[in-house]
């Protein structure tokens, strides 16, 4: 059992971190904002927590950002809207509050969105609807309300809509 250190702020050409299927416990340091070259994270299936720092957002790079099967809360930022060449947003099975922020819909490269069990609620975002190369999205497991827009048929490359 471990945690994340600060002093991953001088891994400034770091491209790949994937620590997945660990027990690592505690937050992510805002320091990963100085992993400017980061185009896969990989945190899934460990023992962190806490909210999502807002460093985590300013990775510009970032195509593969898999959080999945830990005990993060807090919402997920507007902000989510910066990483513009996210391919894989996999968040899952978190302990989030909050809805799906409508900034999503600026990730246009997303092919996968999973979001089942990360305790979100509310309406889908419009912004959603913008996802035209979205190919898995996954709600189920949460406590979404409302309707889901006519736009959904527009999304003609979904392949798998939990």
């Amino acid at each position: 059992i471990g945690s994340v250190s600060e002093n991953i702020r001088q891994l400034t050409k770091l491209i790949d971190f994937r620590i997945n299927d660990n027990s690592f416990n505690g937050t992510i340091p805002d320091a990963i904002q100085f992993c400017q070259e980061l185009e896969i994270l990989d945190f899934s299936h460990n023992d962190l927590s806490g909210t999502l720092p807002s460093g985590l957002f300013k990775l510009s790079t970032l195509q593969y950002f898999y959080l999945r099967a830990n005990s993060f809360t807090g919402s997920i930022s507007e902000d989510i809207g910066q990483l513009t060449k996210l391919i894989h947003l996999l968040v899952d099975e978190n302990k989030f509050n909050g809805t799906i922020p409508n900034s999503i819909g600026l990730c246009q490269d997303l092919e996968k969105l999973h979001l089942q069990e990360s305790g979100l609620h509310g309406t889908l975002p419009d912004g959603l609807y913008d996802l035209m190369n979205l190919q898995d999205l996954y709600l189920d497991r949460n406590d979404f309300s409302g309707t889901i827009s006519e736009r959904i048929g527009d999304m003609t490359g979904l392949l798998d809509l939990r």
